[in-house]
């Protein structure tokens, strides 16, 4: 059986060896040896072997991954082994990979049936075994903290995020976008975690307590800024698709803004919420029954509440920017991507200069 084992092997050989390895790439390479067709081929030449030596049951069938992952670790040291420099026990594992491999394509390739010869590389093979599971359990920590500060560190700034939703200036669209992105980028840490140490290494992830982690304020504003700019390219990426889904929560947060500016004026609160009908924009939307109109005539009523309770000095600029906007508005090929991130971004800067000028009046005159 073992012969016929290594016939088979032979043609996988044409795959798995150093110099194809090397040709095709390191991503390219590990994708082939995950195969389960080709991971079963390895385990039972091995298992036969241990059979033909009459050795203990030692071989299991996740040995066959450790064996084609040698070719990786000899193949794509820079990739495989993170510590800089190398360590002894990365060198040792790079040799002893380079040795198994070339020990076993020899027995492949020449087809040795020899029981010396098979029961050195047998001994050698589950050495290296040993080897292995001793370097990966050492080092899987060494490999997963970058990342496990990381999940960390992403934490912290999700907690000062989420406190920004108890500002009531706060954007909440903006708030909302930004804490989906941080999530994000935590389950594909924990991935990373995952692929690397398993279960072992999720356990590190949440019983891990890191120093102390402190977001600078400088860093808080930039990623600030950077998650803006991505939460606006998004809009404008989703409009070009005529994906108008995030138009409602950006007029519920221009809404409540306004309201916050005219607390007691329950009046206009209902006025507006007549004349911006959130729950009849979504099923426009919905029914694909937004047109130009529709859009202009919403664009108009938020400009007239905004010129209605800004400041008068304000006024002049604001019209020359209304009379832009209007002009962009009616030519016969603009986009909705091109109009509207801008406008909505416009809008809340406006908004923000007003709630500024409350809290800056309120200083100054009340004590």
């Amino acid at each position: 059986m073992l012969k016929q084992t290594i016939k088979n092997l032979l043609i996988e050989n044409d795959v798995v060896n150093i110099s194809n390895a090397k040709d095709i790439g390191f991503e390219s390479f590990t994708e082939i040896i995950k195969n389960e067709n080709m991971i079963n081929k390895y385990y039972t030449f091995f298992k036969e072997m241990e059979n033909m030596l009459n050795e203990d049951n030692f071989i299991k069938p996740h040995h066959a991954n450790i064996f084609l992952s040698s070719y990786v670790i000899y193949c794509f040291p820079k990739i495989v082994l993170i510590n800089v420099p190398l360590s002894s026990k990365d060198l040792e594992l790079k040799k002893l990979s380079e040795i198994l491999i070339k020990n076993y394509e020899e027995i492949i390739k020449n087809e040795i049936f020899d029981l010396d010869n098979l029961s050195m590389f047998y001994k050698q093979f589950t050495n290296y075994i040993t080897f292995f599971i001793e370097w990966k359990n050492q080092d899987y920590i060494k490999q997963i903290l970058p990342f496990v500060n990381s999940y960390h560190q992403l934490e912290e700034t999700k907690k000062l995020v989420e406190k920004e939703k108890m500002n009531t200036n706060a954007n909440m669209a903006n708030i909302e976008y930004f804490i989906s992105k941080i999530i994000e980028q935590q389950k594909k840490l924990i991935n990373h975690v995952q692929n690397i140490a398993g279960i072992k290494g999720l356990e590190f992830l949440h019983i891990y307590k890191p120093p102390n982690i402190t977001v600078d304020e400088k860093i808080y504003k930039e990623i600030e800024k950077t998650v803006k700019r991505a939460y606006w390219d998004k809009f404008q990426e989703d409009l070009s698709k005529n994906d108008y889904k995030l138009i409602p929560m950006l007029l519920y947060d221009v809404k409540q803004r306004i309201f916050k500016l005219i607390p007691s004026r329950h009046d206009l609160h209902l006025k507006i919420n007549e004349e911006i009908d959130i729950h009849l924009i979504e099923q426009m939307i919905n029914n694909d029954a937004m047109t130009g109109d529709s859009v202009y005539n919403i664009t108009k009523v938020l400009c007239n509440y905004i010129e209605m309770f800004q400041a008068p000095v304000d006024d002049k600029n604001f019209k020359e920017w209304m009379d832009n906007f209007n002009n962009l508005f009616m030519k016969p090929d603009v986009t909705y991507s091109e109009l509207l991130p801008t406008f909505f971004k416009s809008i809340f800067t406006r908004l923000e200069k007003m709630e500024q000028q409350i809290i800056d009046f309120r200083d100054k005159h009340i004590v």
